[in-house]
């Protein structure tokens, strides 16, 4: 489970920094208007996403109290112009600790000292499709279930990119494939309904509890557990009671006795030894992680993890289907 693939998917779009009129428009996302030493300079997004990757100058980079650390080496990438796509590997990993690394079976014998400076790095697959006459562009990082930096990947590019634009402005979201949603909802059971209060009287949450809170709101959570055999009828009436009325909260006769009048609603859902939580103020829409089954990747025997080769071949089929299923293109 700790090491099973997964590739987070992401929209990203430029827009119009602080327009005049009305709504900022989306902005080609095949160039980039760039400022360096005040002059104004029109570059392919390729070309400069490669500025960002100089930004390095051979250094690890994070972002503050993250404890993460990422780097991108200068010729780790590779164009394919004709896809208006380029691809590589950065490496990232945990910092700012020190710890030992031992020996499994030898507790008492330390391999290596691991010092706060040090970098406990990993190579992770990342893919970005940049179409010079679309609005939208695509960002694929491949990580695992105990690990991932495509978040960290899209800050500090989108810090780097916010630095050196005045007239645009990077935005970054992030895409769940509608198939994959489809395939969770089929086999997934509802695993537990959490009901949230955020502030509830102190004399209502006194006589809920028995504690006594005196002049200070507090926070209440439900929890409903074990229910598993009972998802098609919590689902139906999500589905009816809920989502078609269009109700952001959530309450009952009894919850209003307590004071809980305005209570939020989510449901953690179980498929295939995962877990997903669908919230009411987001439609309780799913969005799961994607992962990569064991059968389209290739597993190195002696570093147990996925080969690159295999993660890049993946990974240059699956963003076709992204782009043409879910964006619409070909």
């Amino acid at each position: 489970m700790a090491h099973e693939v997964k590739i987070n998917c992401s929209l990203f779009n430029i827009k119009e920094r602080s327009p005049k009129k009305g709504v900022a428009k989306k902005l080609s996302v095949g160039s980039v208007n760039t400022v360096t030493n005040d002059e104004e300079e029109t570059l392919a997004f390729y070309d400069f996403f490669r500025k960002f990757i100089k930004a390095f100058n051979g250094e690890y980079l994070s972002t503050l109290g993250s404890g993460r650390a990422l780097y991108i080496a200068p010729k780790s990438v590779k164009l394919k112009s004709a896809e208006n796509i380029f691809y590589g590997y950065f490496q990232a990993g945990r910092t700012g600790l020190s710890k030992s690394i031992r020996e499994k079976n030898n507790p008492e014998k330390e391999i290596f000292p691991v010092k706060p400076d040090h970098v406990d790095s990993r190579d992770y697959f990342f893919l970005i499709w940049a179409p010079p006459k679309s609005k939208e562009g695509l960002i694929l990082i491949q990580g695992f279930s105990s690990e991932i930096y495509s978040d960290l990947f899209c800050k500090l590019f989108r810090r780097f990119f916010n630095e050196h634009t005045k007239k645009q402005v990077l935005n970054i979201g992030k895409l769940t494939p509608k198939k994959y949603v489809d395939h969770v909802k089929k086999q997934s059971k509802v695993n537990k309904i959490t009901i949230r209060q955020h502030r509830v009287a102190s004399d209502r949450a006194s006589q809920l509890t028995g504690f006594e809170f005196i002049n200070n709101d507090v926070e209440v959570t439900i929890q409903v557990k074990g229910l598993e055999t009972f998802s098609d009828k919590i689902n139906g009436f999500l589905q009816s009671a809920i989502i078609k009325s269009g109700i952001t909260t959530y309450t009952t006769p009894l919850l209003e006795e307590i004071g809980m009048k305005d209570a939020h609603l989510s449901v953690e859902y179980e498929y295939e030894g995962k877990r997903v939580t669908a919230r009411q103020d987001k439609s309780f829409e799913l969005a799961p992680s994607f992962y990569i089954s064991k059968d389209d990747i290739k597993i190195d025997p002696v570093t147990k993890l996925p080969t690159k080769r295999s993660i890049t071949r993946y990974c240059l089929k699956f963003y076709k289907n992204i782009i043409e299923h879910e964006l619409g293109a070909s």
